[in-house]
């Protein structure tokens, strides 16, 4: 059963979201936290119509067709089609609590408060999920991420928005000029007010999963070129309750790069094979 609803993040911003929930009995439930920007079905990866691709829908309907449920949700300032210049009130602090809020609008909608919850966020939610369990110290069973950008930071570094000059960070002169002129500059497809990029160097990646108390699962492509698979390494290496498994030749969102030279039907199998492993691994590892 699929029902669309709405509910309210801590200072009042009304978030849209759907809540999946399998027939008869429910074995556990998952949080959906899609990238940034993105939005609730995050591109066909958490819903997707039942197709030769994709012979169980995607992950919310697959999950529900092995009696899970989960709720999905547009994060503050996202949806479908969402442009940076319209995300005004995007910071990492409202996402964290946007988060919150969706973690209370999902147990409301169980049966009994025995059911375990599970976590799965791709991209940029990756540092949101991390950070957004250790501040609520909430009670989640195993945490599965997707191709994950856990240092948020590097949302600003990649675009060399900010620089190390041997002992502090710094924002650059010009991006720090553009902000005081306009109130925000967009990197990463966001839109970077002087919150967010704040927000975005108070992270600190490793001890974040050190305070982790549940297991967690990275799915990653190789040779993903938006966020390096060298972070989910390093986070695997240093963490024994962390488990990395990587797919080959694999870019962002688990699909060939468009610089191999693949036609686009091709591409497409290559992501619906990776990702239907993926929901197959997910419910091997609950």
């Amino acid at each position: 059963m699929l029902s669309a609803i709405k509910f309210k993040s801590f200072d009042g911003k009304v978030l849209d979201g759907k809540i999946q929930l399998p027939k008869g009995e429910i074995k556990g439930a998952f949080l959906m936290l899609h990238g940034c920007p993105s939005y609730m079905d995050e591109y066909g990866f958490y819903s997707n119509a039942v197709s030769k691709l994709y012979p169980n829908g995607g992950m919310a309907e697959f999950l529900a067709s092995n009696s899970y449920a989960s709720l999905r949700f547009n994060y503050r300032e996202q949806g479908k089609d969402v442009i940076p210049d319209t995300m005004e009130d995007l910071t990492i602090s409202g996402m964290i609590n946007d988060t919150e809020a969706a973690y209370w609008e999902l147990t409301r909608k169980l049966s009994n408060s025995d059911i375990p919850i599970y976590v799965i966020a791709t991209s940029f939610a990756g540092g949101i999920a991390v950070k957004w369990v250790n501040v609520f110290h909430r009670d989640i069973k195993k945490i599965f991420f997707a191709c994950p950008l856990v240092d948020l930071s590097y949302t600003l570094l990649k675009r060399d928005v900010i620089f190390f000059d041997g002992e502090e960070w710094h924002i650059h002169d010009k991006y720090i000029s553009e902000m005081k002129e306009r109130g925000y500059i967009i990197s990463g497809g966001k839109k970077v007010n002087s919150a967010f990029a704040n927000e975005a160097m108070l992270i600190n990646v490793e001890n974040e999963f050190s305070l982790l108390k549940c297991k967690s699962i990275i799915f990653h492509g190789d040779i993903d070129t938006f966020v390096p698979i060298s972070q989910s390494r390093r986070i695997a290496k240093l963490f024994s309750d962390v488990t990395l498994i990587e797919y080959a030749d694999a870019g962002h969102g688990f699909v060939a790069p468009w610089d191999k030279g693949l036609p686009e039907e091709v591409r497409l199998k290559i992501r619906a094979k990776n990702t239907n492993d993926i929901y197959a691994k997910i419910l091997e590892n609950i």
